[in-house]
């Protein structure tokens, strides 16, 4: 929330807590059976089941991936904080060193990202509703088409054993299909999904069909399209994190071929509101700067030109073109 909106007093407030979160997490992670991480033991991935190499079905594991990228996220977050309020330089010391020794996400012999942490073990449900170790794609950020090819394609390779194994067949699950195939930019992906959100998981009255009603199909679909249509993030390799780069259209499914979005707030604090038709933005597209100073917004249309935007004063709107 506060990338969206800052707000000095909600951080300092929020602050706290995530402190107490985090001193939770130092004191339970422990070594790796091979000594050479830090991890979570017993962990899980939640709901599902693997085969053992003997045959059985087992749960409990080292350091499932959706584990580790959760905690990694809320590492990564504190020291974002800390560095935003200037407080507890110690504990910010005993992060840092943590989270060096966190494993990296893993890929097995067949290119898929492993869900159970260090152990490569296959799925007794291969069609899982849970997509867990697909966190760091969505909502998290870390897997990435353009930052992280390798990763984005092994995670394609795991929506894709889904997919041919019945999965998606909850209205929730089927919304976050959707997010993950905009996060790899795959727009007809989207298209798919959405499709069978609304026919085959959306009751006469709009609410999502779990079975029976549950409300995050509902969240999750609107979340979906918005991710189809304007995505925003830190600027890759920029040093200052309030730098932000703003897609538009990036995961854009043909089948929508006009629309028109008014208002929507990116990180930083950026109101977007365009236009497309097609496949293209009807220009201009605008924008309104954060209440922040010195804010930045790297705005990229579809055919990946970019337009940037600084220097401006605060809560100003601006009327944007593609660069020539």
């Amino acid at each position: 929330m506060l990338q969206y909106h800052y707000d000095d007093n909600l951080h300092r407030r929020a602050a706290v807590v995530l402190e107490g979160c985090i001193i939770f997490l130092l004191d339970f992670l422990i070594p790796s059976a091979c000594g050479k991480y830090l991890i979570t033991n017993p962990s899980l991935s939640p709901e599902n089941t693997f085969i053992s190499k003997s045959g059985e079905a087992g749960i409990l594991c080292e350091g499932s991936t959706i584990d580790i990228t959760i905690i990694r996220i809320a590492f990564e977050k504190f020291l974002w904080s800390t560095n935003m309020l200037s407080r507890n330089e110690l504990l910010c010391t005993k992060v840092e060193e943590a989270l060096d020794k966190l494993p990296e996400l893993t890929t097995n012999a067949d290119g898929l990202i492993q869900e159970w942490g260090l152990k490569n073990y296959e799925e007794q449900e291969p069609g899982h509703r849970h997509v867990s170790h697909l966190f760091g794609l969505y909502p998290g950020q870390s897997i990435n088409p353009a930052r992280s090819p390798d990763l984005a394609d092994a995670a394609k390779r795991v929506l894709e054993r889904r997919a041919a194994h019945g999965g998606g067949h909850t209205g929730w699950s089927r919304a976050w299909l959707l997010n993950l195939h905009a996060r790899l930019l795959d727009a007809e992906g989207c298209s798919q999904h959405m499709d069978m959100l609304l026919k085959s998981s959306t009751l006469a009255n709009m609410l999502d069909n779990h079975p029976p009603f549950q409300i995050d199909g509902n969240f999750g679909g609107c979340a979906g399209i918005l991710e189809c249509l304007v995505q925003s993030r830190a600027l890759p390799g920029a040093s200052n994190p309030s730098i932000i780069e703003i897609r538009l259209l990036p995961s854009c499914p043909t089948s929508w071929t006009e629309g028109e979005l008014t208002r929507v707030c990116t990180k930083g604090g950026w109101l977007v509101s365009f236009a497309w038709r097609n496949g293209g933005i009807v220009e201009p597209v605008t924008v309104k700067s954060p209440a922040t100073k010195d804010a930045e917004a790297h705005i990229v249309f579809p055919n990946g030109s970019r337009t940037i935007v600084r220097g401006v004063q605060p809560k100003s709107e601006h009327h944007i073109a593609r660069a020539a």
